[in-house]
């Protein structure tokens, strides 16, 4: 895959995280072993189930919800760098599988 391809690639991906679709529509994005940081948050997920967990519940808390690119570039390596500002506000906790609550809804706008 090209440079200009994988970018456009991560744009219509981030352009579309916060739109309605199905887990399918939005892991079709990704390789089986896409590794996910965020860095605001501190979080690396791998795979594709740990991605898909990882949408369901970000937009789960954080209603409304939409993103804007910064700025997007290729690295090496078929590696691509966004930076991302998200706007949202946290209304609902998210809540891990064992019912730990990870992140306590405020109903601050970020």
């Amino acid at each position: 895959m090209s440079a200009d391809s994988s970018v456009e690639t991560v744009r219509a991906m981030i352009s579309t995280y916060h739109k309605q679709q199905t887990t399918e529509e939005f892991l079709s994005r990704f390789a089986p072993d896409v590794a996910w940081y965020d860095h605001a948050f501190l979080v690396q997920r791998v795979g594709h189930e740990a991605v898909a967990g990882l949408l369901k519940a970000f937009l789960h808390c954080n209603q409304p919800f939409e993103t804007k690119i910064k700025s997007i570039e290729p690295a090496q390596s078929g590696v691509v760098v966004a930076e991302i500002v998200w706007h949202g506000r946290a209304v609902n906790d998210i809540v891990r599988p064992d019912g730990e609550v990870a992140v306590k809804a405020t109903g601050q706008a970020f």
